[in-house]
């Protein structure tokens, strides 16, 4: 079976991305708002596999099955 054929990233989608990251660096996004809208613009380039673990992780979150936790790391 051949491999699925990634389409270009679009330069909608790379100035999408720049204004992501720039909401989060103002704080205007939490880590896991971050994350979502990054997966999602993204959505048509991941493979099924990964789609599928990314929608079953935001169940869980959204079930508080698991919780989001962020260590702190001493540099």
């Amino acid at each position: 079976m051949p491999g699925k054929t990634i389409p270009p990233i679009t330069t909608e989608i790379v100035e999408k991305l720049k204004e992501l990251e720039e909401e989060f660096q103002d704080g205007d996004l939490t880590e896991k708002g971050y994350w979502k809208k990054k997966c999602k613009l993204f959505d048509g380039y991941l493979p099924e596999d990964v789609s599928k673990i990314i929608t079953g992780l935001e169940k869980g979150l959204k079930e508080n099955i698991i919780t989001e936790v962020r260590e702190q790391v001493d540099n």
